[in-house]
């Protein structure tokens, strides 16, 4: 089980990582008819499960949108991808500080 538990928080960390890319693609969908579709799927799918049901085997509903969504966001970025990855990281990195201090101070 420990395994499983790693390869479930290193995939969890990969998604809080590409969240800005995920945004910058709906974004960018809006605009194309073709990736409209997609972004009011992946919109639906996940307004969907987060509202009633959001364990790990529901996240594939939604997840298959988004995998293209962050590839388009991460193609129309014009900025410097290591650097956004480093913002994320810290973000991550600072959350689970403060939740290490909050769960040993309860």
């Amino acid at each position: 089980w420990p395994l499983y538990y790693g390869w479930l928080s290193i995939g969890t960390i990969i998604q809080i990582l590409f969240i800005p890319y995920l945004f910058i693609g709906l974004k960018n969908s809006i605009s194309s008819a073709q990736w409209r579709i997609i972004a009011f799927s992946f919109i639906s799918f996940f307004m969907g499960m987060s509202m009633f049901s959001f364990t790990i085997r529901h996240s594939t509903y939604w997840m298959i949108f988004a995998i293209p969504l962050i590839a388009l966001g991460w193609e129309r970025y014009s900025g410097n991808h290591f650097l956004l990855i480093k913002i994320m990281a810290g973000v991550v990195g600072g959350l689970g500080i403060l939740y290490f201090i909050i769960k040993n101070s309860l």
